[in-house]
């Protein structure tokens, strides 16, 4: 057996030891996809051997390899709720701490745009209608009307139902996330423009409030609800950024190999980035609303904003370790 070929077998018999120790969750993604990787390599190095029937005891071991990889890989399969759970509790936290500085790249950039915008209105309010019209006039008329954040809000919701507006909303920005996600594949400039169009929409409206002496009334309006939604579009974003530069920069693999292999990874942001967007489509359908109670105060509003973002990072950086957690004390039970 060539030595090169030793390596990679002893290294996939290494990765199998430790997924039968502690699971396929036991694995950062990059071992992961390693395990994948060199299980494949070893069946077809198996089948060519079987074929050629040159080294029979080389034959019996990556049989043996073979067999141990696949039960790891594939025979610890649990109920569908299981797997799913473990998905979002396990997998999704992981891949967004491994791509940390292209979801932080694409919050860069919103950000960017953003202020951009914000200072152009503030300086010259015509700027407004030329950068975001829709914005501009919905921002315009709720500003000149000095009314509580809520109210912004109340007549929609009036109209529909809560219940009903929180589905409207979440279709609408799951579609949108989405859209930042696949555009991806244009090498990262279609997402680039999503974040360029929703920073001109997010600078405009708080300028429009800036210029009206309204400006905290209108971060209390999306205060509630858009700190994690904005955290969410950032993620999808940054899953785009992941395709695009994959394409630009496959390395030493083709680039359709490298787009997959992204892909995979960039997948399971957007679902993440979707999973937060419920809840903030039921705060934004539910509380965005009502302007009495705590939520008629602005400094409120913007709390309960930064605690439900708070909530949802604390899910991304430490939702598995959590998980593990539970692993050992069920291992010991």
């Amino acid at each position: 057996m060539p030595p090169a070929d030793l390596s990679k077998w002893e290294r996939l018999a290494d990765l199998v030891r430790r997924v039968e120790r502690g699971g396929l969750r036991s694995l950062p993604v990059a071992e992961l996809e390693e395990v994948g990787r060199l299980y494949r390599q070893a069946a077809a190095s198996l089948a060519r051997e079987r074929t050629r029937g040159r080294e029979p005891e080389l034959a019996e071991y990556l049989n043996a390899l073979v067999a141990r990889a696949h039960s790891s890989i594939y025979g610890r399969s649990t109920q569908p709720g299981l797997r799913l759970g473990h998905f979002f509790a396990v997998e999704v936290p992981r891949t967004f701490r491994a791509h940390l500085g292209y979801i932080g790249l694409a919050a860069g950039l919103f950000a960017l745009f953003s202020l951009l915008a914000y200072g152009l209105v503030t300086t010259d309010e015509n700027w407004a209608e030329r950068l975001s019209p829709g914005a501009a006039r919905q921002a315009t008329e709720f500003a000149e009307k000095h009314q509580a954040a809520g109210e912004y809000f109340a007549e929609t919701a009036g109209f529909m139902g809560g219940g009903n507006l929180s589905g409207f909303i979440l279709g609408n920005n799951v579609k949108a996330a989405l859209g930042a996600f696949g555009l991806g594949l244009t090498a990262g400039l279609g997402t680039i423009l999503v974040l360029f169009l929703n920073g001109m929409m997010m600078g405009v409206f708080l300028g429009v409030g800036h210029t009206h002496g309204a400006l905290l009334d209108m971060v209390a309006v999306v205060a509630p609800h858009g700190v994690l939604e904005l955290s969410a579009f950032a993620i999808a974003a940054g899953a785009g950024l992941v395709m695009g530069a994959a394409l630009i920069a496959p390395g030493d693999l083709t680039r359709g190999e490298s787009l997959s292999r992204a892909a995979r990874q960039a997948l399971r942001l957007a679902l993440g980035a979707a999973l937060l967007l419920v809840p903030a489509a039921l705060v934004e359908g539910l509380l965005s609303p009502q302007s009495t109670g705590p939520f008629g105060s602005n400094l409120f509003r913007i709390g309960f904003g930064l605690a439900l973002a708070a909530l949802g990072l604390l899910y991304l950086f430490a939702g598995d370790v959590a998980m593990g957690a539970g692993e050992k004390e069920e291992a010991l039970t």
